[in-house]
C-alpha cells in the first residue's frame, strides 16, 4: 500500500483513478454535521471495512495513477451522510485526506481543511487525534518540515493517549489493521518525527526517537528500520568535519 503509514494513522490509502476530474473537486465537503454523541455501530464498521477492501483491490492495479479518485470519494461521502451519528462516519471522513497526493495540488487546501476540522472540532475523538499525525505528514510532504515537527511535539500528550482510547480497537478494525504492527501508533509517531528531524539535520533528537522505537517495539519492522537509521546517524557523526566549508 503506497501510503501505508498514513492509512494506519490516518493513515491514508493511496488513490488511483487517473480519470479523477478536478472540475468536480468543488463538491468535496470540508465538514459534516456530525452528532455530538457518536455511537459504535457494528453494521457501520462492517460496511466501512467493505469499502476499504474494495478500494485496496482497486489500488493494487499496476496501472493505478497517483491522483484523487472521485468515484471512491462519492462512496465515502454517501457513507458519511448515512452515518452522521456513528464513529464509523467520522473514520470515513478521516480517510478522505488520505486520497489526496502531493500531485493533487488543486486539492491541498481541502485536504488541510478536513484535517483541521478533525483536529479542532473532533479533538476528543480518536479520528481527531490521529489527524494530527496525518497533518504532520501532509506538511512534511509540502516542505513545511519545521511546522510538522512543532505540531508533533506540541501534541505529544494527545498522541500518547490514542492507544488508551476505548474506541481504538474498533478504529483499527475499520481500517483492517487490527492485530498488525501498524496498530503501534507511538512507533509510527516516532518514525514520522525522526524522519523529519533527519531531513532537517537534527540528528541527536532523531536518534533519541529512533532508540525509543527499538527499545519499546523491538519485534516490529519499524524497529528494524530504526536500527538502520541509527547506524547511518552514527556513521554521519563519525565522519570528520570539513573545516574549509
Amino acid at each position: 500500500m503506497k501510503n501505508a503509514i498514513i492509512i494506519s494513522l490516518m493513515i491514508f490509502i493511496s488513490p488511483l483513478a487517473a480519470s479523477a476530474c478536478f472540475a468536480q473537486t468543488a463538491e468535496i465537503k470540508l465538514n459534516y454535521d456530525f452528532s455530538p454523541e457518536l455511537t459504535t455501530n457494528a453494521r457501520a464498521i462492517g460496511e466501512l471495512k467493505g469499502l476499504l477492501d474494495e478500494y485496496i483491490k482497486m489500488e493494487a492495479d499496476p496501472g493505478a495513477a497517483l491522483s484523487f479518485d472521485y468515484g471512491t470519494y462519492r462512496k465515502l461521502d454517501a457513507f458519511i451522510l448515512r452515518n452522521l451519528k456513528t464513529r464509523s462516519g467520522l473514520t470515513a471522513l478521516y480517510m478522505v485526506p488520505a486520497m489526496i497526493f502531493p500531485e493533487d495540488t488543486d486539492l491541498h487546501g481541502k485536504q488541510m481543511s478536513i484535517l483541521d476540522y478533525l483536529i479542532d472540532s473532533q479533538s476528543a475523538c480518536i479520528q481527531g487525534k490521529m489527524a494530527i499525525i496525518a497533518k504532520a505528514v501532509a506538511l512534511e510532504g509540502r516542505g513545511q518540515k519545521k511546522e510538522a515537527v512543532k505540531l508533533l511535539e506540541d501534541k505529544y500528550e494527545v498522541i500518547l493517549s490514542i492507544e488508551k482510547d476505548p474506541y481504538f480497537s474498533h478504529f483499527l478494525d475499520e481500517l483492517s489493521i487490527k492485530g498488525k504492527e501498524d496498530e503501534n501508533v507511538m512507533a509510527i509517531y516516532y518514525t514520522v518525527l525522526s524522519s523529519i528531524l533527519i531531513q532537517l539535520g537534527d540528528l541527536e533528537p532523531a536518534a533519541e526517537r529512533l532508540e525509543r522505537i527499538v527499545k519499546q517495539y523491538p519485534q516490529t519492522s519499524l524497529a528494524a528500520s530504526a536500527k538502520k537509521k541509527l547506524e547511518s546517524i552514527s556513521r554521519a557523526k563519525a565522519r570528520p568535519k570539513d573545516n574549509n566549508r
